[in-house]
């Protein structure tokens, strides 16, 4: 692979005069002081990795390919004596799912995963040299910092908070205990709406499988799953003057906009009559860079790509290095991978006049 690096460059990149949607990463759901509109953040995207037991494995080169609707995610691994064969055990943390009740606004605006409902709530599948393989799943509980999985376990409640499953079995617990996880020290359960009791606590996965590493030869490891894209109505970026503006200045940092992406975007808002900047859709992805993956600073053996999707909507990024592959995506060194490693996760940000 060509090794790309001209030292850091601060980069927009603009495919059409339409846009598409996010919310504030890493911001609490809930109205907008300054719009009063919705923002729920993205969850972070996690990258594949060894489990700590075989922390000597090494990376011979990964590709990821980022969309709003998939992130292929494709590596190869060294054994660290390569002329002997390696058993290796991979693991996929996924991030932190908060409980349904805190996560949703409303029934319709929920933490933006593939299926909140299900352990693999990213829907993620993988291969290893090209065949499918099965994961083994742990997925754990978690309310006010203490583990609960075992106590929901012993009452036979299914983690899930989204799932009926656990709703279902939340209302046949004994009054007593109902009583005593909804109240204001534990917390553990809503039984205050109508329709049904839900899961107050947060849960996590780990996804994990094995594999073989031959002797003189890499193993390829394929994952692919849906990311959570958060998402928002208002592009509140472009509604205020700038230096008063704490969504700009947030957005400049972390997403490198610059004048030409400015001026799409009010472009693109003054079309959009009567709504202007308050009817466009705004949406992120963040990308694991700091997870400890071997070998990530060597720039020649990291590839990936945003793919935008549309023409019609406008995406911009930070980068070290982009290379332009089509009208729609892009290569992108998001670090100096000649001379340091990652600082900070890779974030993309989308405008768009339509939801989807």
């Amino acid at each position: 692979m060509r090794k790309y690096f001209l030292g850091f460059t601060a980069l927009s990149i603009i495919t059409g005069l339409t846009a598409s949607g996010v919310a504030l990463a890493q911001e609490p759901v809930g109205p907008d002081p300054e719009t009063s509109q919705t923002y729920v953040p993205p969850l972070k995207s996690p990258d594949l990795n060894p489990a700590p037991e075989n922390a000597n494995i090494s990376r011979s080169s990964e590709e990821v390919i980022l969309s709003r609707q998939a992130i292929t995610i494709d590596e190869s691994w060294m054994a660290p004596d390569p002329s002997q064969p390696a058993h290796v055990r991979f693991v996929l943390s996924l991030p932190e799912l908060p409980s349904f009740t805190t996560s949703c606004v409303n029934a319709d605006i929920c933490a933006p995963v593939a299926n909140s409902a299900d352990a693999n709530y990213f829907a993620v599948t993988a291969k290893v040299d090209g065949k499918p393989v099965d994961f083994n799943i742990v997925t754990k509980a978690n309310a006010n910092g203490h583990d609960i999985t075992a106590l929901l376990a012993h009452e036979h409640i299914p983690l899930m908070t989204d799932s009926k499953a656990s709703q279902d079995a939340l209302a046949k617990l004994k009054p007593e205990i109902l009583a005593q996880w909804s109240n204001e020290k534990d917390g553990w359960v809503d039984n205050e709406s109508t329709d049904a009791i839900y899961g107050g606590w947060s849960v996590t996965s780990e996804l994990s499988f094995e594999a073989d590493i031959p002797a003189g030869k890499t193993l390829s490891t394929e994952i692919k799953y849906q990311p959570s894209v958060g998402h928002g109505l208002g592009a509140n970026f472009l509604g205020h003057d700038e230096g008063a503006n704490h969504t700009w200045v947030d957005h400049k940092e972390r997403y490198c906009l610059d004048d030409g992406f400015m001026k799409s975007a009010r472009k693109m808002a003054d079309a959009f009559k009567p709504y202007e900047w308050k009817g466009l859709w705004e949406k992120q992805i963040v990308f694991d860079l700091l997870s400890p993956v071997a070998g990530r600073t060597q720039a020649e053996d990291f590839r990936l790509v945003v793919d935008n999707g549309s023409t019609d909507d406008l995406v911009s990024f930070c980068g070290h290095v982009v290379k332009k592959l089509s009208a729609t995506s892009w290569q992108v060194l998001p670090f100096d991978g000649e001379h340091g490693t990652p600082t900070k996760d890779f974030e993309v940000l989308f405008i768009s006049k339509t939801e989807k």
